[in-house]
């Protein structure tokens, strides 16, 4: 009687390891093996240990496919993804109010870069291209600092190309207190 238990227990032991090995071998088309394929969703998150989601990979508010980080309030401070109307990169960061306060980014006509740097109310200073809307293929590159309370430029300073007979000219301009410009070519 003493025998039969331990012989029980090995054969027991020898017949499960003999079923988990003929089903391993004989249904390996159930397995999952993600280094012959890809996986598939239209979101990926980091969540923390409560549960919270704090980074997702998928679409965002904006529509933009980016990696977007967020704050212990689920708002999104800071992702690195594309435009969803030109697919260009850009790479925002963003205020505990929701607006960008620094915005790098290509622009949607050729692709030049941009680098726009905010507050709580608009863009202050915008580095690099600036994407005309007027149709002309002119080119400007620049520093410009904006009024805190308007849209209107208070000084910029760069260069500018005539596309027509490709004259790069310098230019520097500054708003005088009166409302008039100075501007130096």
């Amino acid at each position: 009687m003493n025998v039969r238990i331990p012989t029980l227990l090995a054969a027991s032991f020898l017949a499960g390891l003999a079923g988990g090995l003929a089903s391993h071998f004989l249904t390996p088309e159930k397995r999952l093996d993600l280094r012959q394929g890809s996986i598939r969703a239209t979101r990926f998150e980091l969540v923390d240990e409560a549960g919270s989601t704090r980074a997702f990979i998928g679409t965002d508010n904006e529509h933009d496919t980016a990696l977007v980080f967020l704050d212990d309030r689920g708002r999104e401070r800071a992702k690195i993804g594309l435009w969803p109307s030109s697919f260009t990169p850009k790479l925002v960061m963003r205020g505990e109010d929701g607006k960008d306060r620094i915005r790098f980014h290509l622009s949607a006509v050729d692709e030049r870069a941009m680098i726009l740097l905010g507050d709580h109310e608009r863009t202050r200073v915008h580095l690099g291209y600036h994407q005309n809307d007027t149709g002309t293929q002119d080119e400007s590159w620049s520093l410009a600092f904006y009024d805190p309370h308007d849209e209107i430029a208070l000084s910029e300073g760069g260069l500018y190309q005539d596309y027509r007979t490709k004259k790069v000219t310098g230019f520097f301009y500054f708003k005088r207190k009166d409302g008039g410009f100075h501007e130096f070519k």
